[in-house]
């Protein structure tokens, strides 16, 4: 609606898994440095945390880019609240040749097991990615994904475990010593801070098509204190003030409009 108003060929701030459109602070080079190491160095099991919004999903579709897919089989979990069970059975069936698979757990982890020592045997990396962990509701579920790390083969890992959650999953992790000890790395993904908010806004606008700058300094500042620094939150105000903007026919976006429009968030 605004595009061609702030010269822009899409929209800077829509809250969607574009790659183009990540922006890499030193924070999240950090966070896929060490999920790569993980894989990479097969060291069994790791854990991102970090607030809503920050960026932890994007991290992990990141990391699968990183790898060769002829090698290596991600298997992304994206729904928390499955049995213990039917974890395993989406992992088996997400790597399994097999056309219909056992009900009995111990038949389904036997198939399991061979599947990935077979895998193993041609190079092939299974990589399983819990997203939302912290939503995991039994403990049991927890258990049983540990236990997944007890197929090993000439003492090296069959499969790679990345707890990917918000920052109340390392209290659930605590809660589990035999899990906790397990994990190869621990790294909590923390908010942008003023400077990186201002090169996260301006690298969107430059995705977007937009070189010449459009927020000011203290426009900057203000979405940094209301948003806390959060890509998810900073998107939405941002995304507010160019509407805004637009509307009042303003040539840039200065302090006073990101005031205005934050108000009227506030005020929903």
């Amino acid at each position: 609606m605004y595009t061609d108003y702030w010269k822009l060929k899409a929209s800077p701030f829509e809250n969607n898994m574009d790659n183009k459109m990540f922006y890499s602070s030193s924070r999240h080079q950090e966070a896929l440095m060490r999920m790569l190491y993980v894989v990479k160095e097969r060291k069994g099991a790791g854990m991102l945390t970090g607030d809503y919004g920050t960026g932890k999903t994007i991290i992990t579709r990141m990391l699968t880019q990183h790898m060769d897919s002829s090698k290596h089989k991600f298997v992304f979990l994206t729904n928390p609240q499955l049995t213990a069970l039917d974890f395993v059975r989406t992992i088996a069936r997400e790597i399994s040749v097999e056309s219909k698979l056992p009900d009995n757990k111990s038949d389904l982890l036997n198939i399991l097991g061979e599947v990935l020592r077979r895998n193993a045997e041609i190079s092939r990396e299974t990589i399983v990615i819990v997203d939302d962990a912290q939503l995991i509701k039994e403990p049991e579920t927890l258990e049983e994904l540990r236990l997944l790390l007890s197929f090993q083969s000439n003492n090296r890992f069959l499969i790679t475990l990345l707890f990917v959650g918000q920052t109340e999953l390392r209290e659930r992790i605590n809660r589990i010593p035999q899990l906790r000890q397990r994990l190869a790395m621990r790294y909590h993904l923390e908010s942008l801070n003023t400077q990186e908010t201002g090169e996260y806004i301006l690298h969107r606008l430059k995705m977007s098509g937009r070189v010449d700058p459009l927020f000011t300094d203290l426009a900057i500042k203000k979405i940094s204190e209301h948003s806390h620094g959060i890509p998810r939150e900073i998107n939405n105000v941002c995304n507010w003030c160019l509407l805004s903007g637009f509307s009042k026919n303003s040539d840039v976006i200065n302090l006073e409009l990101v005031e205005g429009v934050i108000k009227e968030l506030e005020g929903q």
